[in-house]
């Protein structure tokens, strides 16, 4: 289902200096992690999209800027990972991008301990 395709939020009334958003949730996986991406439309027909990392040992934000369509929001913010990923930010694959069930490469966590320990 996509956001824009339902007028009626947009014509819904809210109260004084009242927001209303709605908000969608989706995956992103690259070689080097899985990124939980949430899309917000607000009411007055704006986005934006925000994108973590999960399950990596350093948290980063990804933002878009406020925007004229969801297309828009989710490409700024697709951008900036490619851009500055947590591969390119803290160098190769992160340890737990193994867990992704997606394209990624073993890291250091999947290797077995030097003195044989599993």
């Amino acid at each position: 289902m996509a956001l824009e395709s339902d007028a009626f939020f947009s014509h819904l009334r809210v109260g004084p200096e009242s927001v209303l958003r709605r908000k969608e949730l989706y995956e992103y996986v690259t070689p080097e992690a899985l990124y939980d991406v949430e899309l917000y439309e607000n009411s007055d027909g704006t986005y934006y999209a925000v994108a973590v990392p999960r399950d990596v040992e350093r948290i980063v934000v990804y933002g878009s800027s406020v925007c004229s369509t969801a297309a828009a929001a989710m490409q700024s913010v697709m951008d900036k990972i490619h851009r500055e990923g947590v591969g390119a930010l803290f160098g190769g694959p992160t340890p737990s991008a193994s867990n992704t069930n997606g394209p990624a490469e073993k890291g250091p966590a999947d290797q077995p301990a030097p003195d044989g320990d599993a």
